[in-house]
């Protein structure tokens, strides 16, 4: 009988065991979601519009072997023109990369994004866009997306739409700050 309870009282602690760490991690992971929460509500509310622009084009430009080159609406559909290099050797490997920066609330349906990183992929004559956006993406809105890169693409040059949505923009921002201080964007 003693063996018994020495077994059961130690399986017992085990489980516990388990359960505690299965809860710190899923308290680890709410505590990560949260804090992504609310820095995409400070990045919405603080960077508005064409605020949002600068926004983007200062957090791209503080990423090793991304360079912005141009910054402002061009007419063409895209907000920030990119340059990518190879962090190991500095070869371009995209140049003029077109980038659009959308700072949305709640669901995102909205077609605009879509038509305008067409026009752009269209303008720059690229075969990657990105689009910086800030909302709830909608499966809708990805569909739209995969249909308008299919409707880009050829055989011989297939297009890539890249959405960098609000939990990467979140976690970008959040790792600059752990690097250290460095001057915000203007």
């Amino acid at each position: 009988i003693e063996q018994l309870d020495r077994i059961i009282s130690e399986t017992l602690w085990d489980s516990d065991s388990a359960n505690q760490t299965r809860e710190k991690s899923d308290e680890i992971a709410e505590t990560e979601m949260a804090t992504i929460r609310a820095v995409i509500g400070e990045i919405s509310t603080k960077w508005r519009a064409a605020a949002f622009e600068s926004f983007i084009d200062w957090l791209v430009g503080l990423m090793p072997g991304v360079q912005v080159k141009h910054h402002g609406d061009s007419g063409h559909g895209w907000d920030l023109l990119l340059r990518i290099e190879d962090p190991l050797s500095g070869a371009i490997l995209h140049d003029e990369v077109p980038a659009q920066c959308k700072n949305y609330q709640g669901d995102v349906d909205s077609q605009l994004p879509i038509s305008d990183l067409k026009r752009s992929v269209r303008y720059s004559g690229s075969d990657i866009a990105y689009l910086f956006i800030l909302g709830d993406l909608t499966d809708a809105f990805r569909q739209s997306i995969e249909a308008a890169q299919e409707e880009l693409s050829s055989p011989d040059r297939p297009v890539r739409l890249v959405i960098v949505d609000q939990d990467q923009i979140a976690r970008m921002y959040m790792s600059t700050l752990a690097e250290g201080p460095s001057d915000g964007p203007e």
